[in-house]
């Protein structure tokens, strides 16, 4: 009798976890991307469930990232709407976006849009407004770009091991500058932007930044010339900076707009860190996945970014 009770309950309500399905939907798509989706029960239950878009790096997939950054567990946790923007290698044989490419990175054009309608396409199947992006590496340029582009339509935004905006001729060209150190001052750093976005207004999206020390594809110095262009363009490089250390390698500043009240940037900078996501495998149940772009530093970033945006229970 209570296994058939329990059968009648499963069937009656479904799991609570979600599944992941490939993401089809009808409009533009000129970047030639692939989509995917995870949506579970605690989201579908709420009206306003936050939606996350994630961007992996290059020698990734979709799947391979949320593995990584453990993002579908989270999502069961704490009702979260996942899509995911996966590259093709007919596009990049790296398996990266293509944000250095001037075409891929503007409006109603280029992978960038096409990340961008398949966002507003999932969005007519879960309504919503509360939108964020993610993206590591290769997919946190892109993400850093939506930011830019896309302002007024994402809450906040979080970028693992990326730099500042700016147009390259090639990869080749690009990989070779985020190699070398730079100390551009902040109006170098906004220049970089094109006219219509350094002409942005606001509401500006919240931001934060992660990066290793020693990162050898994206040189630290990129995250400080980052933190110079976006307090720039949200017009706050007088912002207040809070310091704290969350673990002893991990230093965190904060960023806040005068009153104190509004945090507009937050940079972590995990000390002797590769080009990694950080994650915890101190405990059993191994908060983030393995392999080669995961740095077990005791730090579970995926949910420090969600506590961040004010996504956590």
């Amino acid at each position: 009798m209570r296994t058939v009770l329990l059968l009648g309950l499963l069937f009656s309500f479904g799991p609570a976890f979600g599944q992941w399905e490939r993401f089809n939907y009808e409009g533009e798509n000129p970047g030639e991307l692939s989509f995917f989706k995870y949506a579970p029960r605690a989201a579908l239950d709420n009206p306003d469930a936050p939606m996350v878009l994630v961007l992996h790096g290059c020698g990734q997939d979709a799947r391979q990232i949320n593995a990584l950054a453990g993002w579908s567990a989270l999502a069961d946790e704490l009702g979260l709407l996942l899509l995911f923007a996966e590259q093709k290698k007919l596009n990049n044989l790296g398996d990266c976006f293509n944000w250095f490419l001037a075409n891929d990175v503007e409006p109603f054009g280029g992978e960038m849009h096409s990340i961008y309608v398949a966002a507003q396409a999932f969005r007519r199947s879960y309504p919503g407004s509360r939108n964020y992006v993610y993206g590591v590496s290769a997919g946190a340029a892109m993400a850093l770009a939506m930011l830019y582009n896309y302002p007024a339509y994402f809450q906040a935004g979080a970028v693992l091991a990326g730099g500042a905006f700016k147009y390259h001729d090639s990869m080749l060209s690009a990989a070779s500058y985020l190699q070398q150190s730079n100390n551009y001052p902040s109006d170098i750093m906004l220049s970089f932007l094109p006219e219509r976005i350094r002409l942005y207004s606001g509401p500006f999206p919240a931001l934060v930044s992660i990066h290793g020390t020693a990162d050898p594809v994206v040189h630290i110095a990129h995250q400080e010339g980052l933190r110079k262009q976006y307090l720039a363009w949200t017009r706050n490089e007088r912002a207040v900076e809070e310091a704290s250390a969350p673990l002893e390698r991990i230093r965190r500043r904060q960023y806040s707009l005068n009153d104190a009240k509004t945090t507009q940037l937050i940079v972590y900078t995990v000390e002797g860190m590769g080009h990694a996501v950080p994650v915890d495998h101190s405990q059993p149940e191994r908060n983030g996945g393995s392999g080669l772009f995961a740095a077990p530093v005791d730090w579970f970033s995926t949910r420090a970014i969600l506590n961040d945006w004010g996504l956590t229970r």
